[in-house]
């Protein structure tokens, strides 16, 4: 027994080396070179082989084969030109991102004003959204130098006009037809620009306007009329105005313009030849060798020269009150001195007097001639003035004319304005 497990060990142990070695030589049979291997196998015999080492390295803390060629790609990558924005460091790159945002916005507000614009000048919008634009932005109608006239105003008044004028083709539909946008349009410029140029000579000569003159000249408005109420229904009607606008939008220019005209007289007394030329008609009149209607045919500068500076019977408050207080205060056949009124130089002489009536229906009348030389007149001055100004007008089809100081029309001349020749009563 022992002799036969001796030889089974024995028999064992020589055959375990040709069993080794017969193991290994059919291991490395088993695994062919890679030169043997088809070109289409090959790559995915490499991504095992590649596999089977991330599997090792990984277990032992060193980075894997694919880790280090991402980083090695990365590294590449950084190599190559990046953006400029991607260069900067992080404060640049924001003042860049702030810039480009900045300069967007701006492009976008520059494209915005200028549709606007185009819509104003060119389309002439005129609506709720337009009107309110209009408020917030200051686009210019005119500029008169360097002073902007807006087209909020300019709408305002337009408006104001236009319903006056179609009013008046509804109430008088004869004669009365409604003209022409550009037409309207010129009278309101030239209106703006009056208005403008006799603000600025007020405060240079230091002419002004109290709420309490304002008032005193509404009531004698109210005093020609039927009552208050009537008065506030027709501007209402007319112009789409409340009496606090009336004031401010009329009123307020026209006492304006009176007492710079007054100062214009004043100032030419006694040495204007205006003044020297009334001085010599007083003389004549005096005088005696002509008779006082021939006199004013011959000398008087305005429509009462045909009729011998007849004026007719008036009552107090017809008149503008030089002129009224001199009449009155005159006996039948009497000449007054030289008058001054914002008209100009007045002779006048009363032909008759009439007592107030009992019942109070009428009061004190007179009846009165005048001789009447014009005297410097604001008009002049407000055409001085805006031809010393360089003035420009932004609404498309209509130009300032400094010749006449007068907006026209394109195609027109000073000669053929329409604007010169119309004007609401």
């Amino acid at each position: 027994m022992e002799r036969d497990l001796h030889k089974k060990l024995s028999h064992t142990m020589q055959k375990k080396p040709e069993s080794r070695q017969e193991s290994k030589s059919s291991r490395v049979r088993k695994q062919p070179h890679i030169s043997d291997i088809p070109l289409s196998e090959q790559k995915e015999h490499q991504e095992g082989a590649v596999d089977a080492r991330s599997d090792v390295l990984t277990a032992i803390g060193e980075p894997a084969p694919e880790q280090m060629v991402k980083s090695k790609d990365t590294t590449i990558q950084q190599n190559e030109p990046l953006p400029v924005s991607a260069q900067l460091p992080s404060p640049h790159r924001k003042r860049l991102l702030t810039f480009v945002i900045a300069g967007g916005a701006v492009l976008v507000v520059a494209v915005f004003l200028i549709v606007m614009g185009l819509g104003f000048y060119r389309a002439r919008w005129h609506n709720t959204v337009a009107d309110s634009i209009a408020g917030v932005l200051p686009y210019p109608a005119i500029t008169v130098g360097t002073h902007l006239l807006t087209m909020e105003d300019f709408y305002h008044d337009s408006d104001a006009l236009t319903r006056y004028y179609q009013k008046q083709a509804e109430l008088y539909p004869d004669y009365a037809k409604m003209p022409e946008r550009s037409l309207i349009e010129k009278l309101v410029l030239n209106k703006m620009v009056e208005d403008y140029i006799v603000d600025t000579l007020a405060t240079q000569r230091g002419v002004t306007v109290t709420d309490s003159g304002i008032n005193d000249e509404f009531q004698k408005i109210i005093a020609n009329a039927t009552s208050q109420e009537e008065v506030t229904r027709t501007l209402q009607d007319l112009y789409g105005w409340t009496e606090d606008q009336f004031k401010q939008e009329v009123l307020r220019s026209y006492i304006l313009r009176t007492k710079l005209q007054e100062q214009l007289m004043t100032a030419g007394v006694p040495s204007s030849e205006e003044y020297k030329l009334a001085q010599e008609v007083l003389d004549n009149v005096k005088a005696g060798d002509k008779s006082f209607e021939d006199i004013a045919k011959e000398f008087s500068e305005d429509s009462t020269a045909e009729v011998g500076g007849d004026l007719g019977y008036f009552e107090r408050g017809q008149m503008v009150r030089p002129f009224e207080e001199a009449a009155f205060t005159l006996d039948p056949g009497e000449v007054s001195d030289i008058v001054t009124t914002e008209f100009g130089y007045h002779v006048i002489k009363v032909e008759e007097r009439l007592p107030a009536a009992e019942d109070g229906s009428a009061g004190e009348t007179v009846r009165a001639r005048h001789i009447l030389i014009l005297g410097p007149q604001l008009s002049d001055t407000i055409n001085e003035f805006a031809g010393s100004e360089k003035v420009h007008i932004y609404l498309t089809g209509l130009f300032w004319e400094a010749s006449c100081s007068r907006a026209l029309a394109d195609g027109e001349t000073c000669e053929t304005d329409s604007a010169s020749q119309v004007a609401p009563s």
